[in-house]
């Protein structure tokens, strides 16, 4: 009997302990821990305790931008309009963030320190200005170049393949980069036959516009180049 209180005190006074240095526990994750004492029970004794992680104060910065409004982390910053004029070098975000009309514009963080600089932008014509942005890239995707390659053996309708696959790209305003390459294992072509291979693309790609004249490089493959007319 006395056996039996004694475990339930322990119980008892280890459970007391644990919430007097935890006082919120109703949504905190719990770990079981085992306690065995050899004085008092052969069998393990378990307890419940709980610990609480404190959650991290990271700055948030969302990818493909810098921060905007209370993403902003400083507590005092270089306030700027949407002019590009300084209208306050040191002010408190908080007060700054009262200061202009939110649904209207944004504060941007544009260069980070201690006392970051912030720029107000305007929403509608940020929005516009995104908008032509992406219109003339969809437009124009000068920085997009497609690669075809064969080699010199290339039979005459895998080359018609090639190269139709070649004219769908130019069509869609990408530029191609037609790579003729000696391919291991084939038989090399002499200079002749090399200069035919040549013509025979050229002569299929005639509606584009070659950027770039037949150049042979090392290993004796050879780079043609076309864009739109």
């Amino acid at each position: 009997m006395n056996r039996a209180l004694a475990v339930r005190a322990l119980v008892t006074c280890t459970r007391l302990s644990i919430l007097s240095r935890q006082p919120s526990l109703a949504q905190q994750p719990w770990q079981c821990h085992v306690i065995q004492s050899t004085h008092l029970m052969t069998r393990p004794l378990v307890v419940r305790s709980f610990t609480h992680t404190a959650p991290t104060l990271e700055a948030s910065k969302p990818m493909g931008r810098s921060r905007r409004d209370e993403e902003i982390t400083a507590r005092f910053i270089t306030f700027v309009d949407d002019k590009g004029q300084v209208l306050e070098p040191r002010a408190r975000l908080d007060d700054v963030l009262h200061k202009f009309d939110r649904s209207q514009y944004f504060l941007m963080e544009v260069q980070p320190g201690k006392v970051p600089v912030c720029r107000l932008f305007d929403k509608k014509a940020m929005f516009e200005k995104q908008k032509q942005k992406k219109k003339a890239k969809q437009a124009n995707p000068e920085a997009i170049v497609k690669e075809i390659v064969f080699g010199w053996n290339v039979s005459p309708h895998d080359m018609e393949h090639k190269l139709g696959r070649a004219k769908q790209f130019l069509e869609k305003g990408n530029k191609v980069k037609i790579e003729i390459v000696t391919k291991k294992g084939q038989q090399r072509l002499d200079k002749e036959d090399k200069g035919d291979v040549i013509d025979r693309v050229i002569e299929h790609m005639n509606e584009f516009k070659s950027t770039k004249k037949p150049a042979f490089e090392k290993g004796g493959n050879c780079v043609l180049q076309f864009e739109r007319k």
